[in-house]
């Protein structure tokens, strides 16, 4: 199952009766993308759990710092709840990848329990709320970042909190009410030994079961497409996650990296000017002035490529599953040959997208290693304490 609305199977997609589908059943998937996604299932529980438990342990560090007194700043706010977002997606993503990929396997008549089946439902929209709010929130944080490069005399510490607790809640709020139609997608069905199914069409695992087929299957749970909806409502959901909330945040986040890599250009330009001046005014007021505005800049341009790699990184991994899903609009053939084969590896870029960011803070900003490292040193202290209080008594 994909991170994103589609998946293999038990995504919110329309199925092959949908609006969206092609006459004529789709061809056969390509026999190497096949080949790769059943060699890679093999490895992506296993590796899902590592990024997970890395992500999971980061997220924690990104939020006990972010939220240090000295830390808190409109933008580190962003990076607060959007660290809140990748952590959820994370703990929810851990259960599954050790269950359905490790121990049993995502397809139906295996046994699963209704508890499992319940949480396979739960898991894939709650994922997506918490991924998609995380993408629209990283558009305010280039937006805000974009204000603060091309203002610098904005002053973000009177003017900004409020609208940004507004706005995260909105992001919530709007996001929850836009997964509505996936909601109703699903629904869970008890499968008996002997199973004759009765509706025209049933997704189990990667098998399509027509009317009266019968199939030898063990008891269990598992969950199928729900007849009930209309068609018109399976292609507004289609339309809704594959552009609204996949290609439009990309297109936004992309437009803003561009305008602030070309305002750190600008700025890098002003600063060696600025610079060039200094050279004659040394020793002077206005010299010493410059000076910190020198640093200002320096540090200003910093924060901004940090963000900018950060915003990236969600370009990264959201725009190509995107366009293909854009694509599949036209040709559903297209959605079951290459995004549908590709779904685990979807899921394992989203995953490495909610842990990356700590990698980047390390790299990218001394303030947040200095944090770091006076954290791990007052913990130690604390320690060092506590153990010489026993020793005392």
């Amino acid at each position: 199952m994909s991170l994103s609305f589609i998946s293999t199977s038990t995504s919110s997609s329309p199925s092959p009766t949908s609006p969206l589908s092609p006459t004529s059943s789709p061809t056969s998937p390509p026999s190497q993308l096949v080949r790769f996604n059943k060699w890679y299932q093999n490895i992506h529980g296993y590796l899902s759990i590592i990024v997970c438990i890395f992500g999971i342990s980061s997220n924690i560090i990104n939020i006990l710092v972010l939220t240090r007194p000295k830390m808190t700043t409109p933008t580190n706010t962003l990076l607060t709840v959007i660290a809140c977002y990748d952590f959820m997606t994370m703990v929810s993503y851990l259960p599954y990848a050790i269950y359905f990929y490790c121990y049993s396997s995502l397809e139906g008549g295996l046994g699963h329990s209704k508890s499992w089946i319940i949480f396979l439902i739960f898991h894939n929209k709650f994922v997506i709320i918490c991924h998609t709010s995380a993408m629209w929130t990283t558009v305010l944080l280039a937006v805000l970042r974009f204000f603060v490069v091309t203002n610098p005399k904005w002053n973000l510490t009177n003017q900004v909190p409020f609208f940004l607790f507004l706005f995260v809640v909105s992001v919530f709020c709007a996001t929850v009410l836009t997964c509505m139609p996936m909601y109703f997608m699903h629904k869970l069905v008890d499968l008996d030994i002997q199973h004759n199914l009765n509706s025209s069409r049933s997704w189990i695992g990667n098998e399509n079961i027509t009317a009266g087929q019968t199939k030898q299957r063990k008891f269990g749970y598992w969950l199928k497409e729900n007849d009930a909806l209309p068609d018109k409502i399976l292609l507004l959901n289609f339309w809704l996650f594959g552009v609204l909330l996949k290609l439009a945040p990309c297109l936004l986040l992309s437009i803003l990296s561009l305008l602030l890599i070309r305002s750190m250009r600008q700025a890098n330009f002003k600063r060696k000017k600025l610079k060039q001046r200094q050279f004659w005014l040394n020793n002077t007021k206005s010299s010493h002035r410059n000076e910190a505005m020198l640093r200002k800049g320096v540090d200003c341009n910093r924060t901004t490529a940090m963000l900018v790699a950060v915003v990236l990184t969600f370009v990264v991994t959201e725009l190509p599953p995107g366009i293909i899903s854009l694509l599949s609009t036209f040709d559903y053939r297209i959605f079951e040959d290459i995004y549908v084969q590709l779904g685990d590896v979807w899921d394992i870029l989203v995953l490495i997208n909610s842990a990356v960011n700590f990698v980047l803070y390390c790299t990218m900003s001394r303030l947040y290693r200095r944090t770091i490292c006076e954290m791990i040193t007052f913990i130690k202290n604390k320690i060092s304490n506590y153990f010489s209080g026993l020793c005392k008594c």
